[in-house]
């Protein structure tokens, strides 16, 4: 089996190297998605299968994209300007309202904060729009449920859009902290993941379980 170090790592580039059908069972709503992803490994053999194509380097963090500037509390925010801050605050607005729009303030902070830390991690792609739309060309590969799903990504309830919008922004100001404690992973509380054991968690916020990889 792999070490825990490298668990992460495997798992963020599982979709990309197949493809697994949700159980029904699993399958959440556009405001309460599973954060890991919508193929989430089914078996031991999968996992052995995905463990053979990739490094045993643990995860790393780049440096080069990480700010925090509320010390340790805060957020790797990507330092960015003009239309390229712009479009990720856009991003990271859209995962917010379609991932936790019926959450408090503390569960859209926390998808937020998965968000960054996946940005600011080596295991996953290096910009907030690629880590929100990571497979989602792939009607079952998707990281977030809510870009693979068919429907319309434009956001329905102003308010709500709104609301996303601002704590966007109030991210990217470095004005958020992180409640999830480092979490890369999260699933809503009514469904019970076998890939969360392999996991530390770390919090509970609202109807969602964050969890990173252990010894990290």
């Amino acid at each position: 089996m792999p070490t825990s170090r490298t668990v992460g790592r495997v798992l963020a580039l599982a979709t990309t190297l197949t493809a697994l059908p949700l159980a029904a069972s699993e399958h959440p709503s556009a405001d309460t998605a599973v954060g890991l992803f919508d193929t989430p490994m089914s078996s031991d053999a999968v996992l052995q299968q995905v463990v053979a194509r990739v490094s045993t380097e643990p995860v790393a963090l780049r440096t080069e994209a990480a700010s925090n500037p509320l010390g340790d509390a805060g957020l790797p925010v990507p330092a960015l300007s003009g239309a390229q801050r712009n479009q990720a605050i856009r991003c990271l607005a859209l995962n917010i309202y379609h991932e936790a729009r019926s959450e408090s303030e503390q569960g859209q902070k926390a998808v937020a904060a998965v968000t960054l830390n996946r940005v600011a991690s080596s295991a996953f792609p290096d910009s907030v729009c690629q880590v929100v739309r990571q497979g989602s060309h792939r009607r079952r590969g998707c990281q977030f449920s809510w870009t693979c799903d068919g429907q319309s990504d434009e956001p329905r309830e102003p308010r709500a859009w709104e609301r996303a919008l601002e704590l966007s922004r109030r991210t990217f100001d470095g004005q958020v902290e992180d409640p999830t404690g480092g979490a890369l992973y999260y699933h809503a509380s009514y469904v019970k993941p076998r890939w969360a054991r392999t996991f530390k968690r770390t919090n509970r916020i609202g109807r969602h379980l964050f969890y990173k990889p252990r010894g990290v």
